[in-house]
């Protein structure tokens, strides 16, 4: 989605003025469509796809993130209290959401958080605790078993 022209990107984050307002009321717990509507004073109803691209911006994401963590009194400098922040709101949005396609999306994005680690590839090994007797023992067996005597 182009942006039109002389639309400077001067708010928190690189957002536009309008991006900042929708990120607000985002934040405020809007509907996407409806933040849209309100953000750029448009009454036109078809507006699902450009509210959806505008709230896929990566600027406009970490505003609203920001902004919900100020609402919450949390502090988004500490890795770990954002860590945990991140993966409750996804929580939340994975059970409170009225939409299944957003239930979907925040339990996608909680399975890729590091701690679950849903969709890292993973190797289970298993390590046997031997004595060196046993080691030695085995050794034996297979040399005996390819004819290699010691």
């Amino acid at each position: 989605m182009r942006e039109p022209i002389g639309c400077k990107r001067v708010g928190p984050f690189g957002t536009t003025y309008r991006e900042a307002q929708m990120a607000k009321l985002l934040a405020d717990g809007w509907d996407v469509t409806d933040a849209y509507r309100r953000a750029y004073t448009t009454k036109r109803r078809n507006v699902h796809r450009e509210a959806h691209d505008i709230v896929e911006r990566i600027q406009v994401c970490q505003y609203v993130v920001a902004l919900r963590a100020q609402k919450n009194g949390v502090d988004l400098h500490d890795g770990q209290v954002a860590r945990d922040f991140i993966a409750k709101q996804l929580h939340d949005m994975a059970m409170n959401s009225d939409r299944d396609s957003d239930k979907l999306r925040a339990l996608e994005l909680m399975g890729k958080l590091e701690y679950v680690g849903a969709y890292r590839e993973r190797v289970d090994s298993t390590v046997t605790q031997r004595t060196e007797q046993e080691i030695i023992r085995e050794i034996k067996q297979h040399l005996s078993a390819l004819n290699l005597d010691d």
